[in-house]
């Protein structure tokens, strides 16, 4: 699923376009103004934004538009709208490299990330900066040297010391959310006891057997 932002400006709108313009080395696209229609609303300013889309390199990553009516109820800081873009898994995936896959190229999504026996895959795929699974286009180099000082960590203390400024650092930055986790049920006899079985479905029996 893509997730498209429209956010909805006190009046600001036009110069918050081309502050990210400059900063993000994007597009203004479809702009139109409420003087634009046939029609003006009560008291409202013609030159305003009545919507426009802003893009990164073809892709879409927000719409925006103004709405300065003192009752339009959108407090100090304005509003957000999010528009929802359902596919299948296939449609979404694509070819699963970047330039052909909306689920890599997409501004913000939601995907649904498999189980894995060790972490390492979630620390380098999707986050680091040249990560095969990094939709978030997260790019940092202090992160990058972290995920390589715990991988290689000799000793529980070590890596203990590196998944701390790992979480601290993803805390701060927050580039992707693991918003839930599947719970996994297994069955064995009620006569046995200690077998561990994970999530993507390894099964643990050295410390299996009958129960006394």
């Amino acid at each position: 699923m893509q997730l498209t932002p429209y956010i909805i400006f006190k009046g600001q709108c036009e110069s918050a376009l081309h502050f990210y313009e400059k900063a993000l080395n994007g597009q203004i696209q479809n702009l139109s103004r409420f003087g634009d229609v046939p029609y003006q609303r009560m008291g409202g300013d013609a030159q305003k934004i009545m919507h426009a889309q802003f893009a990164v390199d073809g892709n879409t990553l927000f719409m925006a538009s103004d709405d300065d009516r003192p009752d339009a109820g959108l407090g100090d800081s304005g509003m957000v709208h999010l528009s929802l873009n359902f596919t299948d898994a296939g449609s979404y995936y694509g070819d699963a490299v970047f330039g052909k896959s909306p689920w890599l190229d997409s501004s913000f999504g939601l995907t649904e990330y498999g189980h894995r026996g060790v972490p390492n895959v979630f620390l380098n795929a999707p986050l680091k900066s040249d990560g095969t699974w990094n939709s978030a286009h997260f790019k940092n180099k202090e992160y990058d040297q972290l995920v390589t000082d715990y991988v290689s960590a000799l000793d529980l203390q070590s890596q203990r010391a590196a998944a701390k400024k790992i979480q601290e650092l993803l805390l701060d930055e927050v580039p992707i959310v693991f918003a839930y986790f599947y719970f996994y049920l297994t069955a064995t006899k009620p006569s046995i006891a200690g077998v561990d079985v994970s999530a993507m479905g390894h099964c643990d029996v050295s410390q299996a057997g009958q129960k006394a």
